[in-house]
């Protein structure tokens, strides 16, 4: 009963994250347009476990954590070379959050 419970919570709090903007965190209407930006992830990186999940991706911005949406493997995102996907609000808040992401793979490198 407990895990059933926990699961139901799990479900909300992904459905949450699929209507909120990955980089400002603002709550996106059902009537209002959505924009999704991809990424591909570094070869070697194994995201099998999580398809079809959103999963928290830490950014070295303090405090900065944005949910990204893992593409099951049969979903056109995932065919035409999509690794994760992101829900964003708008322009500002894309170029945001690509300028923040390229960052991230500037410093790694």
């Amino acid at each position: 009963m407990k895990f059933r419970k926990r699961r139901k919570t799990r479900d909300r709090s992904q459905e949450r994250l699929l209507s909120t903007c990955a980089w400002c965190g603002t709550r996106i209407p059902e009537d209002t347009e959505v924009f999704t930006f991809s990424a591909k992830v570094n070869p070697g990186v194994d995201l099998k476990g999580d398809e079809g999940s959103v999963i928290p991706l830490t950014l070295r911005i303090p405090g900065k954590i944005v949910p990204a949406i893992v593409p099951t493997a049969d979903s056109p995102a995932k065919k035409e070379g999509k690794d994760l996907l992101f829900m964003i609000c708008g322009d500002d808040c894309g170029t945001a959050l690509r300028q923040a992401l390229e960052r991230e793979i500037s410093l790694a490198d």
